[in-house]
Protein backbone atom coordinates (compact mmCIF):
# COMPACT_ATOMS: atom_id res chain seq x y z
CA UNK A 1 0.00 0.00 0.00
CA UNK A 2 1.77 3.32 -1.01
CA UNK A 3 0.58 6.73 0.81
CA UNK A 4 1.94 9.53 0.23
CA UNK A 5 0.50 11.52 2.70
CA UNK A 6 2.28 13.25 5.97
CA UNK A 7 1.34 14.61 8.61
CA UNK A 8 1.83 18.46 9.51
CA UNK A 9 3.07 17.82 12.98
CA UNK A 10 5.79 15.64 11.25
CA UNK A 11 6.70 18.10 8.98
CA UNK A 12 6.73 20.62 11.76
CA UNK A 13 9.07 18.37 13.89
CA UNK A 14 11.93 18.15 11.79
CA UNK A 15 12.01 22.18 11.41
CA UNK A 16 11.57 22.59 15.20
CA UNK A 17 14.35 20.36 16.23
CA UNK A 18 16.32 21.92 13.49
CA UNK A 19 15.01 25.63 14.64
CA UNK A 20 16.23 24.36 18.23
CA UNK A 21 19.87 23.27 16.92
CA UNK A 22 20.11 27.11 15.55
CA UNK A 23 19.09 28.88 18.60
CA UNK A 24 21.51 26.75 19.91
CA UNK A 25 24.25 27.56 17.59
CA UNK A 26 23.29 31.17 17.79
CA UNK A 27 23.70 31.00 21.83
CA UNK A 28 26.95 29.08 21.96
CA UNK A 29 28.21 31.71 19.15
CA UNK A 30 27.12 35.03 20.95
CA UNK A 31 28.22 33.52 24.43
CA UNK A 32 32.04 32.39 23.33
CA UNK A 33 32.39 35.75 21.43
CA UNK A 34 31.50 37.58 24.24
CA UNK A 35 33.65 35.69 26.56
CA UNK A 36 36.49 35.47 23.84
CA UNK A 37 36.58 39.43 23.77
CA UNK A 38 36.93 39.45 27.26
CA UNK A 39 39.51 37.33 28.19
CA UNK A 40 41.72 38.00 24.98
CA UNK A 41 43.75 40.53 23.89
CA UNK A 42 43.32 42.31 20.12
CA UNK A 43 45.25 40.33 17.84
CA UNK A 44 43.67 37.02 18.88
CA UNK A 45 40.31 38.30 18.42
CA UNK A 46 39.76 37.20 14.64
CA UNK A 47 41.39 33.41 15.20
CA UNK A 48 39.03 32.92 18.38
CA UNK A 49 35.76 34.39 16.17
CA UNK A 50 36.00 31.96 13.12
CA UNK A 51 36.57 29.11 15.80
CA UNK A 52 33.80 30.01 17.86
CA UNK A 53 31.90 30.07 14.53
CA UNK A 54 32.56 27.05 13.21
CA UNK A 55 32.68 24.75 16.40
CA UNK A 56 28.88 26.84 17.08
CA UNK A 57 27.98 26.11 13.97
CA UNK A 58 29.01 22.11 14.47
CA UNK A 59 27.29 21.97 17.65
CA UNK A 60 24.03 23.01 16.18
CA UNK A 61 23.97 20.88 13.52
CA UNK A 62 24.90 18.38 16.04
CA UNK A 63 21.96 18.92 18.45
CA UNK A 64 19.50 19.50 15.36
CA UNK A 65 20.93 15.73 13.83
CA UNK A 66 20.72 13.88 17.47
CA UNK A 67 17.37 15.42 18.29
CA UNK A 68 15.96 14.50 14.76
CA UNK A 69 17.60 10.94 15.15
CA UNK A 70 15.72 10.45 18.60
CA UNK A 71 12.84 11.35 17.26
CA UNK A 72 11.10 7.53 16.75
CA UNK A 73 7.58 8.75 16.08
CA UNK A 74 5.14 7.61 13.37
CA UNK A 75 4.91 9.83 10.42
CA UNK A 76 3.27 8.02 7.55
CA UNK A 77 0.70 4.91 6.94
CA UNK A 78 3.59 2.50 5.74
CA UNK A 79 5.45 2.89 9.08
CA UNK A 80 2.13 2.27 11.28
CA UNK A 81 1.66 -1.03 8.84
CA UNK A 82 5.30 -1.63 9.58
CA UNK A 83 4.84 -1.35 13.05
CA UNK A 84 1.37 -2.56 13.94
CA UNK A 85 1.82 -5.42 11.38
CA UNK A 86 -1.31 -5.10 9.39
CA UNK A 87 -2.55 -3.56 6.51
CA UNK A 88 -3.80 0.06 6.63
CA UNK A 89 -7.13 0.36 5.60
CA UNK A 90 -7.42 4.06 5.28
CA UNK A 91 -5.33 7.45 5.52
CA UNK A 92 -7.32 10.76 6.13
CA UNK A 93 -5.38 13.12 4.06
CA UNK A 94 -4.58 16.52 5.70
CA UNK A 95 -5.99 19.64 4.70
CA UNK A 96 -3.52 22.46 5.28
CA UNK A 97 -5.80 25.63 6.47
CA UNK A 98 -4.93 29.66 5.11
CA UNK A 99 -3.39 30.19 8.32
CA UNK A 100 -1.16 27.54 8.60
CA UNK A 101 0.03 27.79 4.49
CA UNK A 102 0.64 31.97 5.90
CA UNK A 103 2.61 30.57 8.85
CA UNK A 104 4.63 28.22 6.23
CA UNK A 105 5.36 31.09 3.78
CA UNK A 106 6.54 33.44 6.71
CA UNK A 107 8.95 31.21 8.22
CA UNK A 108 10.58 30.38 5.14
CA UNK A 109 11.14 33.95 4.29
CA UNK A 110 12.66 34.23 8.12
CA UNK A 111 14.83 31.52 7.32
CA UNK A 112 15.97 33.32 3.81
CA UNK A 113 16.49 36.50 5.75
CA UNK A 114 18.16 35.51 8.62
CA UNK A 115 20.61 33.12 6.32
CA UNK A 116 21.41 36.44 4.32
CA UNK A 117 21.87 38.69 7.56
CA UNK A 118 24.21 35.91 8.82
CA UNK A 119 25.89 35.63 5.47
CA UNK A 120 26.52 39.43 5.47
CA UNK A 121 27.61 39.38 9.11
CA UNK A 122 30.28 36.84 8.06
CA UNK A 123 31.62 38.54 5.03
CA UNK A 124 31.70 41.83 7.10
CA UNK A 125 33.36 39.84 10.18
CA UNK A 126 35.94 38.71 7.93
CA UNK A 127 36.71 41.75 5.96
CA UNK A 128 37.37 43.44 9.39
CA UNK A 129 39.40 40.37 10.89
CA UNK A 130 41.44 39.02 7.98
CA UNK A 131 44.14 40.65 7.36
CA UNK A 132 46.40 38.93 4.72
Amino acid sequence: MESNTESSTANCLGGATFAAGGFFFAAVFFATVFFATAFFATAFFGAVFFATVFFAAGTGLGVGSFSEYMDHSVHTADELAEIAGHKVLTVIPYWETSHEITHKRRRIWVLVGSSVAIAAVALVALNLLYTP
